[in-house]
């Protein structure tokens, strides 16, 4: 196992006027510096010394981070209530119940993420709405 099997992410931190490169599998470990590329390598290095200290020790290694496989789908449980309003809502706007709901799931994500755009699938709405004046 080396450091390259482990995951990473590099943030700009104002406490330390550079950036931080830290490994979720490592917590504590850190490489600072003002180039992204040397707070990288620095944080390689430190996750190397600390897996030669594991393996001294003979501790378990941490087990890497994988990227999660989505299906696509899911199931969801709501109230009778909730779900007859998007079915009428869906057949109202012309579209599937599915279009609706992935349509407000991308809505609701855009604007947690500070995204400007509307999304494709709410597109045909919004104008749907402009046109009906709702």
């Amino acid at each position: 196992m080396t450091s390259r099997n482990y995951s990473s992410s590099i943030v700009w931190s104002d406490e330390d006027a550079a950036y931080a490169a830290t490994c979720p599998e490592f917590p504590g470990l850190s490489g600072v510096d003002a180039d992204p590329v040397k707070a990288l390598g620095d944080l390689h290095e430190a996750i190397e010394m600390a897996i030669e200290v594991f393996q001294e020790e003979g501790r378990t290694l941490p087990t890497p981070l994988r990227v999660a496989e989505h299906s696509g789908q899911i199931r969801l449980r709501m109230p009778r209530s909730l779900h007859s309003d998007l079915a009428a809502t869906a057949d109202r706007e012309g579209v599937s119940l599915n279009t609706l709901a992935v349509g407000y799931l991308q809505e609701c994500i855009g604007r947690a993420t500070g995204r400007a755009e509307a999304p494709t699938l709410l597109k045909p709405l919004a104008a749907s709405r402009l046109r009906s004046g709702r």
